[in-house]
């Protein structure tokens, strides 16, 4: 038995955990993996890596997805509701291995029940419970295992409002036409954008197009083993001129972009690096290469839309060249356009055996009050660069 407290998210304690993970999967050992520290002190005021989250969430639902575990887990109202957000809950409800919990709370089994099951949308939205009269900020919105649909393209063909119908809820009414104008068409173009991320895990994350691909984590059990979630959530921003921030979280364990990306187009790709691959399908330069047949176009609209009023891209997906060690991450700062500045671009190898993708956006939600006519004409022409279907009435 290998026991790991997890004291906090900082370099040190990631390092620590990735040696007791690799240590019992190593040695057939259980892992305890007691989250209960992270309650001492004043755990509202503990801000956990976000992105350390969502990897952690991956391994243990793609790496070590057969690791028998025993968790603790936390029960500050803060850490809990930041472990939900980076999918921790979701990874422990699916995942193939045995997993045990000590005494569970009856918040934590709310948790783990609700990021247990599948969603499908002729079923609606699976929104996980909370107390009457709670704050929007503290309801997560998840898709559960969006990959189980009818058929390619099904999203694309989905009436997308009726798939995220408390969106409106989160995006304030302006007092002005023009202000109602472009909420209505950023309501639209968010929900398309989230559509269009969910049917490319549909189409591509789980789509073994080499046969002769050996992968440990799905390979012939990919029906089983194969996993993935969209999930939403709201956080309020902290003054008079900060934002509220829509963070928007998609996550599978499947074969990666990069592998699927050199699957697709062999002989242009075969030399890029995994993050150099993520960073042209991100830019929507995969045509330097002369790949016409490829618009990588869910990551570009999530890039086009950050355009909007701001916002920050993370995406992290397995380095297929590392024999499955390290992972590609690339992160983009993306300035509102109006203000005329460049994206701030930055990539860096990961020694982290993650397995598929994950892409987190956290979205500036706008003062639609705020803006004037000229504005709205402005970030009308900037979207059209980005989402060729604009809606009509807004152009009107």
């Amino acid at each position: 038995m290998v026991t790991h407290r997890v004291e906090g998210t900082g370099r040190r304690d990631r390092l620590a955990l990735l040696g007791d993970l690799a240590a019992a999967d190593a040695q057939g050992a259980i892992l305890v993996l007691d989250l209960a520290p992270l309650d001492r002190g004043n755990a509202s005021k503990r801000r956990l890596n976000g992105w350390w989250i969502t990897v952690l969430s991956n391994l243990l639902l793609g790496r070590y997805g057969d690791l028998k575990l025993k968790v603790i887990l936390p029960e500050a109202h803060s850490i809990q509701l930041q472990l939900l957000r980076g999918a921790f809950y979701f990874a422990l409800a699916q995942r193939p291995g045995k997993t045990d919990y000590a005494d569970r709370s009856a918040r934590s089994q709310q948790l783990l029940e609700s990021n247990s099951g599948t969603w499908s949308p002729r079923h609606g939205p699976v929104l996980i419970p909370e107390a009457l009269g709670e704050k929007l900020e503290e309801h997560t919105y998840l898709y559960s295992n969006t990959h189980v649909r009818a058929e390619s393209g099904y999203f694309r063909r989905y009436e997308a409002s009726a798939a995220f119908p408390w969106l409106g809820e989160v995006v304030p009414r302006s007092s002005n036409r023009e202000g109602d104008l472009l909420r209505e068409g950023f309501l639209t173009a968010t929900c398309d954008t989230f559509g269009e991320v969910a049917d490319n895990i549909s189409t591509h994350a789980f789509n073994l197009r080499n046969p002769s691909f050996a992968a440990g984590w799905l390979g012939p059990q990919i029906v089983d083993r194969s996993r993935s979630c969209l999930l939403v959530g709201l956080t309020a921003g902290g003054g008079e001129r900060s934002f509220d921030r829509l963070h928007f979280l998609a996550f599978d364990n499947g074969f990666c972009i990069p592998r699927t990306l050199r699957w697709q187009h062999p002989d242009p790709l075969r030399f890029d690096s995994g993050a150099s691959l993520m960073c042209r399908v991100l830019q929507g330069r995969l045509t330097d290469r002369e790949i016409t047949d490829h618009s990588g176009a869910g990551l570009w609209f999530l890039y086009g839309l950050a355009r909007f009023a701001g916002g920050e891209l993370t995406v992290i997906s397995e380095d297929d060249l590392s024999d499955g060690q390290s992972a590609a991450r690339v992160h983009a700062q993306i300035p509102a356009a109006e203000l005329d500045q460049e994206s701030s671009w930055s990539s860096e190898t990961l020694p982290v055996p993650v397995r598929g993708t994950i892409v987190h956006l956290q979205l500036k939600i706008p003062r639609l009050s705020d803006i004037g006519p000229s504005e709205v004409a402005a970030k009308i022409e900037d979207f059209r660069r980005y989402r060729s279907a604009w809606p009509a009435m807004i152009l009107t």
